[in-house]
């Protein structure tokens, strides 16, 4: 896995967007995968891939996600060091969409014996960005993926603000799919 990929200064920008996905009423649909051969609960540590290595650099919001992940990890027992068992990579997607809605207008009935010819649409298109956040947690020994959260969701400005808050919110709902502690099963 390259860590270039992820934080490229395209890759910044939509991890700022990406961290309002929990902006949203409704919430990012979350989802999770996990490789049925590895045994979380046997990993003691965890670290990240250094984004200086890729002649990049660390930003605020990278710090609020690495924050809020090694939080989430520390609860199940993993600790943080510089030599880890599981390598953390965050991967971000952008796309515009649109979405165009028809609904009937409003319908006047008769009028002298006639009826209003065909019924008239009113038509509503809407532009969004539908960002996706993957948090993908590596094996550094076998450098293969051993579990894979993933949020998908409409990207909102509100959080741009203040995006902590929206960091911590999504990078919980991801972990609650999370599958294992550090020497027992599920958390």
């Amino acid at each position: 896995m390259k860590c270039s990929s992820v934080w490229n200064s395209i890759g910044k920008v939509i991890f700022i967007a990406t961290i309002s996905l929990c902006g949203c009423s409704s919430g990012p649909t979350i989802r999770s995968h996990v490789d049925p051969n590895a045994d979380l609960s046997k990993f003691r540590t965890f670290g990240f891939y250094d984004p200086s290595a890729a002649g990049q650099y660390t930003t605020l919001l990278a710090r609020h996600f690495q924050d809020a992940i090694s939080r989430e990890m520390t609860a199940r027992g993993y600790s943080r060091v510089d030599a880890p068992d599981l390598l953390i990579n965050i991967h971000l997607q952008a796309r515009d969409k649109v979405q165009v809605t028809q609904t009937p207008a409003t319908y006047y009935g008769w009028r002298r014996g006639y009826r209003w010819a065909g019924v008239p649409y009113e038509t509503d298109v809407r532009s969004y960005t539908e960002g996706t956040l993957n948090i993908d947690v590596v094996d550094r020994a076998r450098n293969e993926l051993v579990w894979e959260g993933v949020a998908v969701g409409r990207i909102k400005e509100k959080s741009l603000q203040n995006p902590e808050p929206a960091v911590n919110a999504v990078v919980t709902q991801i972990f609650e799919h999370y599958p294992a502690r550090v020497g027992g099963s599920a958390p």
